[in-house]
C-alpha cells in the first residue's frame, strides 16, 4: 500500500479525509501550509521544490510504515502536492 505520494495538483483534503476516515479510529489529524506573499522585502509568487521521486517515495513510505507498526495508528497517509496560485 502506498501511504507517500506525490500529485501536481492541489490535495483534495475532504477526499484524503474520507479515505481514511474510519470509526473505530478515535481522531483525525490533517496539515496543511501555505506560502507568505512577502520574504526578507521581496513578494513571493510561488515555491518551487524537487525531489528525486523514487527515493522520495521509498523514504516516506518507509517512514509512514514503521510509525503504523510502531504506534497505534490505524492508517496513515502523507500526500505531497502543489496548489495553484490565485
Amino acid at each position: 500500500m502506498m501511504r507517500f505520494r506525490f500529485t501536481e495538483s492541489a490535495i483534495d483534503a475532504a477526499a484524503a479525509r474520507r479515505e481514511l476516515l474510519d470509526h473505530g479510529a478515535g481522531g483525525y489529524v490533517s496539515f496543511e501550509g501555505w506560502v507568505r506573499d512577502h520574504n526578507e522585502g521581496q513578494e513571493v509568487t510561488r515555491l518551487e521544490y524537487e525531489a528525486f521521486q523514487a527515493l522520495a517515495l521509498k523514504e516516506g513510505n518507509r517512514i509512514l510504515t514503521e510509525a503504523v507498526q510502531r504506534f497505534p495508528i490505524k492508517h496513515a497517509r502523507a500526500f505531497i502536492g502543489s496548489a495553484l496560485s490565485t
